[in-house]
């Protein structure tokens, strides 16, 4: 693996007269986290364009984002990561129909995926008819199992009688029961059965349920994606491989020469993946509480919690548990965070357990990535998003890697329900110019008209480089 960074990648290509933007995906799709599993793509509307953001370096404000409110995020979370879905898989766009979908399928059959998720028809519903519909989604379908690639089906959310006709619902149902009873009965089909989740059961019209869709009645909001995503885990979860913790013990620490793989977060020779130990730092702010075992008593040794702009009285509560209660460890610690906000603060107040890896350890060129378990065992009330947030600081530009991030346009606030699985970032690759690294477990709450809460269990915190083994 060399070490070209992305900005030489793109201006090569320019200079060689090819298509930057097809140059950087190619060269990016190569960094793998080391952790694999079979390789997913999705393609459909806006629906699934709106689940990533991948903006590279020398490109203003570079990220690459995971959102709340995309369905493959989540089913990224729940399943623990078994699978490998990299940001540039996306083939989401805004405003296609099922024709437009087909004519650009050669991109997303082009990354080889194992599975590929196809959305679509709601920019069809209003201009097809029931029969045109079937037979360009069949189109689609067949053309994608003919690769050898399975298709795992997505159908259209329920819209509703604001938006279609009497006659554009029924013809809605029943084009959906047909991709249902079609992937039943033909052999290689996954159909994502998600209506009893979101439909509103006492509607004449199929409206969803409250706050799952935004105000066009359309996108899926944080609430409705999580459970287009924990339908298609329910799908997928009897056929991916299984997959554990990713912080192999205490021994488990970065070494150039033994274990360039290790994790990044230790201090000295000590582990910080493992979350063990109290004495952390908790910050002091206005109107902020600690409580959990006197400063820094209840929080993990060397690591960090600190609050950023924010009004509201609050309260944080951390403490450890010890031995950890989760599935397949019967030994370890968890990092346990109470947060309870008292309505009159912020509308986005910001709530980090942080740690700093040395940069050093960081080659100009290295891939790297963030990765965490989270359970939440409180369930969130009005916060907007908890984001696994990675930051490479530069003098100008910083980029940052994010999973679970929360996405501005109306995405609302994280489910009122509690889950569990794992947090990775995509990954970063150093440029020459980074200054510092920095990893964060960031609870954005909403605290402007309302009381705000979240309680949560963190564990097998790491930065870790990409394994080049697996390039």
């Amino acid at each position: 693996m060399t070490n070209k960074t992305i900005a030489d990648t793109i201006f090569e290509a320019r200079n060689a007269g090819t298509t930057g933007d097809a140059a950087v995906t190619a060269a990016i799709r190569k960094a793998i986290p080391q952790v694999n599993g079979p390789v997913f793509a999705m393609i459909g509307t806006s629906i699934t364009d709106q689940n990533t953001k991948n903006v590279q370096p020398p490109f203003a404000t570079p990220s690459r984002t995971w959102y709340t409110d995309g369905y493959a995020t989540w089913l990224r979370i729940l399943s623990n990561q078994r699978i490998n879905f990299p940001v540039e898989n996306d083939f989401g766009q805004s405003g296609d129909t099922f024709a437009q979908i087909y004519n650009r399928l050669g991109s997303a059959l082009a990354v080889k995926p194992n599975y590929l998720i196809i959305e679509g028809g709601s920019n069809d519903i209003t201009v097809l008819t029931y029969e045109q519909l079937r037979d360009a989604w069949l189109k689609i379908v067949l053309a994608v199992q003919d690769e050898g690639i399975v298709p795992v089906i997505m159908p259209m959310p329920p819209r509703a009688g604001v938006v279609l006709t009497a006659a554009q619902i029924r013809t809605q149902h029943r084009f959906y029961v047909f991709q249902r009873e079609y992937c039943l009965k033909n052999k290689g089909f996954l159909f994502v059965d998600y209506y009893g989740y979101w439909l509103d059961q006492t509607s004449t019209t199929s409206i969803p349920l409250a706050n799952y869709v935004k105000a066009d009645n359309l996108h899926p909001m944080a609430t409705g994606a999580y459970y287009m995503g924990k339908a298609l885990w329910e799908v997928l979860q009897t056929v991916l491989p299984l997959r554990q913790s990713v912080v192999n013990g205490y021994a488990d620490l970065y070494n150039a020469v033994d274990n360039p793989t290790g994790t990044l977060l230790y201090t000295t020779t000590t582990n910080r993946s493992t979350l063990a130990g109290t004495g952390g730092t908790e910050t002091a702010n206005a109107n902020l509480t600690y409580t959990g075992g006197g400063t820094g008593g209840g929080l993990a040794a060397g690591w960090t919690f600190l609050r950023g702009t924010a009004t509201s009285t609050c309260t944080v509560t951390n403490t450890k548990e010890n031995p950890r209660t989760d599935a397949g460890r019967n030994s370890g610690e968890r990092q346990i965070i109470q947060i309870a906000a008292t309505s009159g603060g912020g509308a986005d107040e910001v709530y980090n357990l942080r740690f700093t890896p040395a940069i050093a350890d960081v080659q100009v060129g290295d891939w790297y990535y963030a990765e965490c378990t989270v359970e939440i065992t409180g369930a969130p009330v009005n916060c907007s998003a908890l984001e696994l947030y990675l930051l490479e600081t530069r003098p100008s530009n910083s980029q940052t890697a994010v999973d679970l991030g929360f996405n501005s346009s109306l995405s609302g606030v994280l489910p009122t329900v509690t889950w569990s699985g794992t947090l990775r970032t995509p990954p970063l690759q150093r440029s020459a110019e980074a200054t510092a690294l920095q990893v964060n477990l960031r609870a954005r709450m909403k605290v402007d008209a309302a009381n705000a809460s979240i309680t949560y269990k963190v564990g097998d915190f790491v930065v870790r480089k990409v394994s080049t083994d697996l390039l």
